[in-house]
């Protein structure tokens, strides 16, 4: 038997052509990011809301021989309220299509695939973000510390144990040295392949123990016109994956390119087609992602380097105004950013003044505090930056994420 793990799926209405692999496998594991819905009403959240029609589903599971497995326990599914998950249930069951990773009151249950090789169960989970199960809604289910239970009693009526898991900082091309750790622990549980996703880059994958684990598998199959502004965004990792006599036999990494036809002319549903690359077109880029894993120092240090970077662009800015240095500045500037230092800083005490925060802003904030791969970016910028935590950056890092950083 044959797995093919991938990574973000986005329905959209452009025509799509996958490899002749991926539709004759016996199944393909990946990420469903779009609800499949006509629900208008979309639930406040941060960030964009993405949305599929159901004769786009179709035609894009249609040519599968055999059904393929959508995890929905991510961030977006949920996107359009329950109803919007329940009608992705739907349309998921009506073109046979296996799923998992959502219900009430956050059950974790694994999804079996028998087949004469091997039981499998696959187990699907997202970080807490938006649309979340919960005791009376049906939502995507999340880490919680009970997952290690669920774990350890599906590998002991099962072959394999697949956990795919929506946790990831995005566009980092590495995982939180405190991640990994977390991670490796489901392998020591029991996981046999983690299937990582939510990174929108190609992140590193290694072999621990008996298990692998793909940290972030990157953008499968997503709307080119809203990712061509970034490189590493367009190519994804797949692991083909060889299962027989009841074990792992095999593993295969192989990168995918989405590739346009620029002569169309909508821009939206133009022809898309993902093709197989050899490994080596991207060697320095998977020598910049595995190389980390196993250095511990390493890792550590560009992940500094990179949440020390968005905490500066994104995460800073949301939680308080940044001190400016303006030493190197002119009169000029230094008036108009100690202005602007007085005015964000007052507005940013407004709410505790009488003005409620927005259901917008509650949300922004949310979003950086259930997320845990938010949670280490932003704990580790500030404690690097105030001594607390020891600074692991060196000239090679930086000179790593600097040249990542110019992609964009």
């Amino acid at each position: 038997m044959n797995i093919r793990l991938c990574g973000e799926l986005w329905i959209t209405p452009q025509v799509v052509q996958l490899p002749k692999s991926l539709y004759t496998t016996d199944c393909m594991l990946c990420n469903l990011e779009s609800p499949i819905t006509k629900q208008k009403n979309e639930i406040v959240k941060s960030g964009i809301t993405l949305k599929g029609e159901n004769e786009d589903f179709a035609r894009w599971v249609k040519p599968f021989k055999n059904p393929p497995f959508f995890s929905l326990a991510n961030n977006h599914v949920g996107d359009f309220g329950e109803k919007g998950i329940l009608d992705t249930i739907t349309v998921c069951e009506e073109n046979r299509v296996l799923y998992g990773g959502v219900s009430r009151e956050n059950t974790l249950t694994p999804v079996e695939i028998i087949t004469p090789e091997a039981s499998i169960a696959v187990i699907c989970v997202g970080e807490k973000q938006f649309g979340i199960s919960q005791k009376n809604r049906v939502g995507t289910d999340y880490v919680s510390p009970r997952l290690y239970s669920v774990i350890r009693e599906a590998k002991t009526t099962h072959d394999i144990v697949i956990l795919s898991i929506h946790a990831a900082a995005e566009m980092f091309p590495v995982p939180a040295p405190l991640w990994q750790e977390q991670l490796r622990s489901y392998i020591d549980c029991g996981v046999d392949i983690i299937h990582g996703h939510h990174s929108h880059v190609p992140q590193g994958w290694e072999r621990y123990h008996d298990g692998w684990i793909f940290y972030g598998l990157g953008n499968f199959c997503v709307r080119y016109d809203r990712w061509k502004w970034a490189k590493n965004t367009l190519w994804s990792l797949s692991a083909d994956i060889k299962i027989q006599n009841r074990k792992i036999q095999e593993v295969n990494v192989i990168p995918l390119e989405m590739c346009r036809r620029e002569t169309d002319i909508n821009d939206s549903t133009r022809e898309v087609s993902i093709r197989e690359m050899p490994l080596e077109k991207y060697a320095d880029y998977v020598k910049m992602v595995n190389e980390p894993l196993s250095k511990p120092d390493l890792l550590a240090g560009i992940w500094q380097e990179f949440s020390i970077k968005m905490y500066e662009s994104f995460f800073g800015p949301v939680l308080y105004t940044r001190s400016i240095e303006i030493l190197d500045q002119s009169l000029k500037s230094r008036i108009r950013n100690a202005f602007l230092c007085l005015k964000n800083r007052y507005d940013a005490f407004i709410p505790n003044y009488g003005r409620k925060p927005t259901p917008q802003e509650l949300a922004l904030n949310y979003h950086l505090f259930s997320c845990i791969s938010h949670q280490l970016a932003i704990e580790t910028a500030i404690g690097v930056q105030f001594g607390e935590l020891e600074d692991f950056r060196t000239s090679e890092t930086r000179k790593i994420v600097d040249e990542f950083f110019q992609i964009f």
